[in-house]
């Protein structure tokens, strides 16, 4: 069989042809949020567990929100930390208003530890929609060092179709652990104005309130590896640390240990100091003595809680006796500190 020159021209133009479809269907999908996190496998951050958090903005050369030309959300991924549990993939819609959205896509899948979850969804969006986490025990960002990378925490999980504000001022220096994938539609709006990153507050702002800490048990075993603090699920080791915080805070946690000691001076000068030949005698006290290292969760407004290992900087606590201390900050402020006490007993 010959091949004219004609027949080569038109098997060239067909060639041609069917490249352009098919580098146009190649360029019809995109991902946005954290997906090269997410792509490794990187775990995200101890501190993050639970909450109902959306990105509200980011460093440049990522993005958390639809670009122009895109419709579809047909996949999200997740790089699940320690903690395993239900967690929800949410698109939210920013109104104009000072940092409010409206939620316009929800997808709820159960996650298990140290795996990378992709699951297939269909949820129509507008160029602006941002993504966003929900969950009770799952961790949900990475700690990214950057001032840009901004999420904010809703004070309740808002339910398919509610507009709802963030609490307080964006968490900064983090990003969410969520990739997404799109579908493009040339016939989709222009993207929607981004909220202000300062609400415009009309009364001063106040420092969170930490309340009814909680430690149950208060004698405990700690953990032999691990972080300091995981998911709020009950386990041979470690305890349960619960409290409120009246706005959304990142809560900074320290550990003081309970030492016997001896008491010197009188009134204003008295110390409690360690005991040693010359001071035996003296009358006993207890000494505190803080700590070298702590640990922090992102609380959301309302109940938080999480289960501490009984670790402390890579370590294990030794028996005896300790007292928790939850410090709150938020608006730029730290609110005064709560303490209760807790035992190692092995």
């Amino acid at each position: 069989m010959k091949f004219t020159r004609v027949g080569a021209v038109v098997l060239t133009l067909v060639v041609v042809a069917l490249g352009g479809i098919v580098d146009r269907a190649a360029g019809a999908t995109t991902q946005i949020g954290a997906v090269t996190e997410v792509r490794a496998g990187a775990l995200p951050s101890p501190i993050s567990s639970g909450g109902f958090v959306v990105q509200f903005a980011e460093a440049a050369g990522s993005t958390y929100a639809v670009p122009g030309g895109y419709g579809t959300i047909t996949a999200w991924s997740h790089s699940t930390g320690g903690t395993a549990g239900a967690l929800t993939f949410k698109v939210y819609r920013p109104t104009g208003g000072p940092q409010e959205f409206l939620v316009v896509g929800s997808d709820t899948q159960t996650v298990t530890a140290r795996t990378v979850h992709t699951f297939p969804v269909r949820i129509p969006v507008v160029p602006g929609d941002r993504i966003g986490l929900s969950s009770e025990d799952v961790e949900t960002s990475y700690e990214s060092n950057s001032l840009a990378d901004r999420i904010g925490f809703f004070g309740s999980d808002p339910p398919l179709g509610a507009t709802q504000a963030t609490d307080g001022e964006p968490f900064e220096e983090f990003k969410l652990d969520v990739a997404a994938t799109l579908e493009s539609d040339p016939s989709a709006p222009e993207p929607s104005p981004t909220p202000s990153p300062v609400p415009p507050y009309l009364i001063e702002p106040q420092p969170a309130v930490v309340s009814r800490l909680s430690i149950a048990p208060r004698n405990l075993v700690a953990a032999r590896s691990g972080p300091s603090i995981q998911g709020a699920k009950r386990r041979r080791s470690g305890t349960i640390v619960s409290y409120r915080v009246d706005i959304a805070a990142r809560v900074r946690f320290a550990v003081r240990r309970i030492r016997p000691g001896r008491r010197t001076g009188n009134g204003a000068a008295a110390r409690c100091v360690t005991r040693n030949r010359r001071n035996r005698g003296a009358a006993r006290c207890r000494r505190v003595v803080p700590l070298k290292g702590g640990f922090a969760q992102m609380a959301r407004a309302g109940s938080n809680r999480f289960r501490f290992t009984g670790r402390l900087s890579g370590r294990r606590l030794k028996p005896g006796a300790y007292r928790l201390v939850a410090i709150p900050a938020a608006n730029g402020m730290f609110g005064k500190a709560v303490t209760r006490g807790f035992r190692i007993v092995r």
